[in-house]
Protein backbone atom coordinates (compact mmCIF):
# COMPACT_ATOMS: atom_id res chain seq x y z
CA UNK A 1 0.00 0.00 0.00
CA UNK A 2 1.21 3.35 -0.94
CA UNK A 3 1.33 5.95 2.13
CA UNK A 4 3.92 8.20 3.66
CA UNK A 5 6.63 6.24 6.13
CA UNK A 6 7.16 7.68 9.72
CA UNK A 7 10.18 9.79 8.17
CA UNK A 8 8.12 11.20 5.76
CA UNK A 9 5.91 12.79 8.08
CA UNK A 10 8.12 14.37 10.53
CA UNK A 11 9.92 15.95 7.79
CA UNK A 12 6.85 17.43 6.48
CA UNK A 13 5.72 18.28 10.11
CA UNK A 14 9.25 19.72 10.58
CA UNK A 15 8.83 22.22 7.23
CA UNK A 16 5.70 23.03 8.60
CA UNK A 17 7.55 24.11 12.00
CA UNK A 18 10.12 26.11 10.89
CA UNK A 19 8.15 28.26 7.65
CA UNK A 20 10.68 26.16 5.38
CA UNK A 21 7.97 24.39 3.49
CA UNK A 22 8.00 26.42 0.27
CA UNK A 23 4.87 24.99 -0.76
CA UNK A 24 3.40 24.90 -3.60
CA UNK A 25 0.22 27.25 -4.91
CA UNK A 26 -0.90 25.53 -7.79
CA UNK A 27 -2.33 28.35 -8.84
CA UNK A 28 1.42 30.22 -9.72
CA UNK A 29 3.61 26.20 -10.33
CA UNK A 30 2.25 22.90 -11.22
CA UNK A 31 3.38 20.74 -8.67
CA UNK A 32 5.82 17.02 -9.51
CA UNK A 33 2.95 15.56 -7.67
CA UNK A 34 -0.46 15.52 -6.84
CA UNK A 35 -2.22 13.14 -3.72
CA UNK A 36 -5.43 12.47 -2.65
CA UNK A 37 -6.27 11.08 0.12
CA UNK A 38 -9.13 8.77 1.29
CA UNK A 39 -10.44 7.81 4.05
CA UNK A 40 -11.08 4.20 5.35
CA UNK A 41 -15.05 4.46 4.03
CA UNK A 42 -13.68 6.00 1.14
CA UNK A 43 -14.47 9.61 1.72
CA UNK A 44 -12.06 12.27 -0.10
CA UNK A 45 -9.98 14.09 2.96
CA UNK A 46 -7.72 16.02 1.51
CA UNK A 47 -5.09 16.44 -0.67
CA UNK A 48 -1.62 17.63 -0.87
CA UNK A 49 0.89 18.81 -3.74
CA UNK A 50 4.40 18.94 -3.99
CA UNK A 51 7.93 17.90 -5.42
CA UNK A 52 8.14 14.55 -4.19
CA UNK A 53 4.96 11.77 -4.22
CA UNK A 54 6.16 10.92 -0.90
CA UNK A 55 5.72 14.79 0.42
CA UNK A 56 2.40 15.23 -0.95
CA UNK A 57 1.53 11.97 0.41
CA UNK A 58 2.64 13.59 4.21
CA UNK A 59 1.15 17.21 3.31
CA UNK A 60 -2.58 15.20 2.65
CA UNK A 61 -2.05 13.43 5.78
CA UNK A 62 -1.28 16.53 7.84
CA UNK A 63 -4.24 18.35 6.76
CA UNK A 64 -6.52 15.88 7.44
CA UNK A 65 -5.27 16.26 11.33
CA UNK A 66 -4.19 19.79 11.05
CA UNK A 67 -6.23 21.61 8.18
CA UNK A 68 -4.39 25.38 9.04
CA UNK A 69 -1.09 23.98 9.58
CA UNK A 70 0.62 25.35 5.98
CA UNK A 71 -0.83 28.15 6.58
CA UNK A 72 -0.14 28.84 10.16
CA UNK A 73 2.91 27.25 10.24
CA UNK A 74 2.10 25.46 13.55
CA UNK A 75 1.06 22.03 14.41
CA UNK A 76 0.80 20.77 17.92
CA UNK A 77 2.69 17.52 18.59
CA UNK A 78 -0.18 15.08 19.24
CA UNK A 79 -2.21 16.25 16.25
CA UNK A 80 -0.65 14.03 13.80
CA UNK A 81 -0.50 10.76 14.44
CA UNK A 82 2.71 9.10 12.60
CA UNK A 83 1.22 6.04 11.64
CA UNK A 84 -1.59 5.66 9.02
CA UNK A 85 -4.14 3.15 10.03
CA UNK A 86 -5.11 0.65 7.33
CA UNK A 87 -7.83 1.82 4.90
CA UNK A 88 -6.85 5.08 4.43
CA UNK A 89 -5.67 5.14 0.56
CA UNK A 90 -3.27 7.73 -0.83
CA UNK A 91 -3.77 8.49 -4.80
CA UNK A 92 -0.18 9.86 -6.24
CA UNK A 93 -0.46 11.34 -9.84
CA UNK A 94 2.03 13.23 -11.81
CA UNK A 95 1.60 16.99 -11.38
Amino acid sequence: MLKPTVADIVVAIAKVLCGAGNWIDPAEKTPAFWCRLYDADGELCCDGCADTAAEAMALAWIGVHAPDALWLARVRSDEVPYEVPAGWRFEVTPG
